[in-house]
């Protein structure tokens, strides 16, 4: 292979995953209910205006988290004590 095919092959493989991002993320958009329709028509347009940074930047936006933590060592006082005291200072 030619330095010039090789470069086209990079190309074209580069478009190929620039367009498969997109495409994953615009999926992810539509199916999302946390926005209006007007919402994720305005954050479409960024996916497939600003390439690479309007997908990541969406997607970052639309990551909901699978679990949320408990913090085991909280201990809950009735709403008595004041923000961080607990049991009356006990």
């Amino acid at each position: 292979m030619t330095p010039i095919e090789i470069l086209w092959l990079v190309l074209k493989v580069a478009t190929f995953a620039l367009v498969l991002l997109n495409f994953f993320v615009s999926i992810r958009l539509i199916f999302y209910r946390g926005y209006s329709k007007f919402q994720k028509s305005f954050q479409l347009l960024i996916v497939w205006l600003l390439p690479i940074f309007g997908a990541l930047l969406v997607r970052s936006l639309i990551v909901v988290p699978r679990w949320v933590e408990t913090d085991h060592g909280f201990t809950a006082d009735g709403g008595e004590s004041p923000p961080g005291i607990g049991l009356g200072g006990h």
